[in-house]
Formats: C-alpha cells, structure tokens, sequence
C-alpha cells in the first residue's frame, strides 16, 4: 500500500464585463438558387469518399449596428504536489 498525498490549490478570480448594444434592421430580399451535386465513392479499403457542392445563392440587404466590449480577466493558479511513499497504511487526503 501507499500514502497519497494530493495538494491541489486552486486561486480562480474571474472578472467579466459585458456590454452588448445591438442594433439589427434586416430587410430581406431571396433569390434562391440551389444546386446539388453528389458523389459518393467507396473503395475496397473501406475508405469513405464523399463530395457534397451545395450552391446556395441569395440576395439581401443587411444593415447591421453592432457594439461589442468584452472584458475577461482570469487569474489562476495551481500547485500540485504528489508523493509516493511505501508504508503499511493507506490513506488519502484531498
């Protein structure tokens, strides 16, 4: 058996700011066009391929105000510590 000692120290500090202004005016004008296309190919090795175009068109008139602070601030700090040592007890401390 083992002793196990396990020193973990965890200093988390965590500071967020958040400020999120969103102005969203959409006008929205659809010319779809879609086109599939496909190939799907097996070979004696069981390899997979697979070929997917995908043509997707539209036309829109977007107008967006977007206003973003982001402020992260993290702070930690980790000790570990780990010994190993042969005796006749087994105890473990976390």
């Amino acid at each position: 058996t083992y002793i196990y000692i396990h020193v973990y120290t965890h200093i988390h500090m965590h500071v967020y700011t958040h400020m999120h202004t969103y102005t969203h005016t959409y006008i929205y004008t659809c010319i779809h066009t879609y086109t599939y296309t496909h190939v799907h190919t097996y070979t004696y090795k069981h390899m997979h391929i697979y070929m997917h175009i995908h043509i997707h068109a539209y036309t829109s008139i977007y107008i967006q105000t977007h206003t973003y602070i982001h402020t992260y601030i993290k702070l930690s700090f980790k000790l570990h510590t780990h010994r190993h040592r042969h005796t006749n007890t087994n105890t473990h401390t976390h």
